[in-house]
C-alpha cells in the first residue's frame, strides 16, 4: 500500500471514528443509565469509534515519524495502549458487564472490583503522558496544524484540573456508577 492511500485510510479512520466517538460520548451523557434502551447502541458506537481512531493513530505517527523522532514515537506508543486499555476495554466493560452488573448485582457494581482502580489509573497516566509527549513532537515536527496539537494539550489540562479539582470522596465517586451523574467506568 502506498503511503497516499495509508493515510487517507488513517484519515477516514481518525475521522470517522473521532465523529463516532464523539456521538456515542454526547448521547451517553444525556441518557447516562446503563440500563436504558439507548446505553448499547451508544456505547458500541463509541467502541467503534475508538477502534477506528487507534487504526488511524499509526498513519498519524507514520506521516510524522521522521520529524517527530524519539519523542513523537514513545508518545504514540503510550497513547495508542492507553486508547486499547480506556477505549476499547473501558468499552467492552460498560457494553457487556456494567448494565448485567447493575441488574444482578447492583451494589457489586456501585463497589467494583478492588483492582479495576488501579487499572484505569494506568491507563489514565499512559494517556496523559502518551498525549503530552505526541503533542509536544507534533507541534515540533510542524507537519500538521499546530492549533490541533496544542488543543490536544488544553484538553487534556482540562482534564487533568477537572480530576485535581473533585473533592468528591472515592467512595462517593463509585457509587455514582448508572447514576444521572453520568459516570462511566
Amino acid at each position: 500500500m502506498s503511503s497516499t492511500r495509508l493515510y487517507w485510510f488513517s484519515g477516514i479512520g481518525l475521522l470517522l471514528g473521532g465523529l463516532f466517538a464523539l456521538i456515542g460520548t454526547l448521547v451517553q451523557g444525556v441518557n447516562a443509565n446503563p440500563l436504558g434502551s439507548a446505553w448499547v447502541p451508544t456505547t458500541v458506537l463509541v467502541v467503534i469509534g475508538e477502534m477506528l481512531i487507534l487504526a488511524g493513530l499509526p498513519g498519524m505517527y507514520a506521516r510524522q515519524a521522521s520529524q517527530a523522532g524519539t519523542l513523537g514515537l514513545v508518545g504514540f506508543i503510550l497513547f495508542f495502549f492507553s486508547g486499547l486499555m480506556q477505549g476499547v476495554g473501558g468499552g467492552v466493560i460498560n457494553l457487556f458487564f456494567l448494565p448485567w452488573l447493575l441488574q444482578n448485582a447492583p451494589r457489586l457494581a456501585a463497589a467494583g472490583p478492588p483492582t479495576i482502580g488501579i487499572f484505569f489509573i494506568l491507563a489514565g497516566l499512559l494517556s496523559a503522558v502518551g498525549a503530552v509527549l505526541l503533542g509536544i513532537a507534533t507541534i515540533r515536527a510542524g507537519i500538521f496544524s499546530r492549533s490541533a496539537a496544542i488543543l490536544l494539550l488544553i484538553g487534556l489540562s482540562w482534564f487533568g484540573y477537572t480530576l485535581f479539582s473533585d473533592r468528591r470522596s472515592p467512595a462517593a465517586q463509585s457509587t455514582s456508577v448508572g447514576t444521572e451523574s453520568g459516570a462511566r467506568v
